[in-house]
């Protein structure tokens, strides 16, 4: 307040809210509640899970054990494999490699350089459900984990790597085809279990029609539209002039025409 000049950082506003997120976080019965309300969110999702509580207090918390390893954990596997192949990153992935299960030592291993050997069925769950979960939390919920990356989720893959194969999927692999054997090989009961929800997040009404119609303009590569609502979301643009909104927006659309052409355009 002191300095007229700052006051688009929003300091206080934003102390404000970093106060009172660090204070439900240190009342682990409120992370017990996050947990309650979330799986009831998402109890028809089967593919979905959180941590069940069993005991909490202030500042004590006992939850059930949720199998899985953290995606990055996922990646640092087709990584250590891609390592070890060299230059031959692409193709099937042997028996030993898929049933593979223990810590990887990443000594010595380039990370991202594994992603062609992820199976595709695995990618498309991560992917595709990790959106899903997140709009659904967003549109439907409006609760949403405030703290969702990649050591907070979880990829249940065990039944995946130790399951028979089926016949179908045993004349699969000898078939040779393109692509992935193993993408062939895995199921698609995957489940995703998402942990530490000490901080979630609400919008207001105002905040969630902000958000979801920059959302939409993202999707829709119309980078006048998101220059609108991203505009709505600072307390001072009403303060800017009408020449200074309309250069915001020639950047915003010029920025859209070279990362961000809509759906089917990829976004960078």
């Amino acid at each position: 307040d002191a300095l007229p000049a700052l006051s688009w950082l929003n300091i206080r506003e934003s102390v404000e809210q970093f106060s009172h997120t660090m204070a439900a976080q240190a009342h682990l019965n409120v992370e017990a509640h996050h947990l309650e309300v979330l799986n009831h969110n998402f109890r028809n999702w089967a593919h979905v899970k959180f941590p069940e509580p069993i005991y909490a207090s202030s500042s004590v918390i006992i939850e059930t054990f949720e199998p899985g390893r953290i995606i990055t954990g996922v990646l640092d596997h087709y990584d250590a494999i891609a390592s070890r192949r060299g230059d031959d990153k692409k193709g099937t992935l042997s028996a030993e490699e898929v049933m593979e299960d223990d810590d990887v030592d990443m000594e010595g291993v380039t990370e991202g350089s594994g992603y062609q050997l992820v199976p595709f069925k695995l990618a498309k769950f991560i992917v595709t459900n990790g959106l899903s979960i997140y709009l659904k939390m967003l549109l439907a919920d409006n609760l949403m984990h405030a703290d969702l990356h990649p050591g907070n989720l979880l990829i249940d893959t065990h039944a995946t790597f130790h399951r028979r194969p089926s016949k179908k999927s045993s004349r699969t692999l000898r078939s040779g085809g393109n692509g992935s054997a193993v993408s062939n090989q895995l199921p698609e009961n995957f489940r995703i279990c998402l942990v530490d929800a000490g901080m979630v997040a609400t919008l207001t009404d105002t905040e969630a029609i902000n958000f979801i119609g920059l959302l939409s303009s993202l999707g829709e590569g119309d980078g006048a539209s998101a220059a609108q609502f991203a505009l709505r979301f600072s307390r001072n643009g009403n303060d800017m002039t009408a020449e200074q909104k309309e250069a915001f927006t020639c950047d915003m659309v010029v920025l859209f025409e070279e990362k961000c052409r809509g759906y089917g355009h990829q976004v960078d």
